[in-house]
Protein backbone atom coordinates (compact mmCIF):
# COMPACT_ATOMS: atom_id res chain seq x y z
CA UNK A 1 0.00 0.00 0.00
CA UNK A 2 1.26 3.55 -0.83
CA UNK A 3 0.10 7.16 -0.56
CA UNK A 4 0.98 9.71 -2.37
CA UNK A 5 0.98 13.38 -2.53
CA UNK A 6 -0.86 15.75 -5.78
CA UNK A 7 2.18 14.76 -7.65
CA UNK A 8 1.79 11.43 -7.65
CA UNK A 9 5.15 11.25 -5.32
CA UNK A 10 5.07 8.26 -2.76
CA UNK A 11 4.67 9.68 0.81
CA UNK A 12 3.60 6.75 2.96
CA UNK A 13 4.10 3.39 1.95
CA UNK A 14 3.34 0.19 4.28
CA UNK A 15 3.74 -3.63 3.82
CA UNK A 16 2.47 -6.53 6.40
CA UNK A 17 2.74 -10.10 6.51
CA UNK A 18 -0.31 -12.34 7.71
CA UNK A 19 -0.08 -15.84 8.77
CA UNK A 20 -3.36 -18.48 9.51
CA UNK A 21 -3.13 -20.69 12.16
CA UNK A 22 -5.29 -23.47 12.48
CA UNK A 23 -7.24 -23.98 15.56
CA UNK A 24 -6.83 -27.66 15.95
CA UNK A 25 -3.51 -28.31 15.52
CA UNK A 26 -1.48 -24.74 16.43
CA UNK A 27 0.12 -24.93 13.11
CA UNK A 28 0.45 -22.67 10.30
CA UNK A 29 -2.26 -23.38 7.51
CA UNK A 30 -2.15 -22.29 3.66
CA UNK A 31 -4.63 -19.38 3.09
CA UNK A 32 -8.17 -20.48 1.57
CA UNK A 33 -8.69 -19.32 -2.29
CA UNK A 34 -11.58 -17.37 -0.81
CA UNK A 35 -10.18 -15.76 1.96
CA UNK A 36 -7.16 -14.44 -0.10
CA UNK A 37 -9.39 -13.63 -3.08
CA UNK A 38 -10.75 -10.86 -0.25
CA UNK A 39 -7.15 -9.33 -0.21
CA UNK A 40 -6.08 -9.48 -3.62
CA UNK A 41 -9.44 -8.23 -5.50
Amino acid sequence: MALTDADGKVTVGARSTWAMIDQSTGRLMRVPPEVAAVFLG
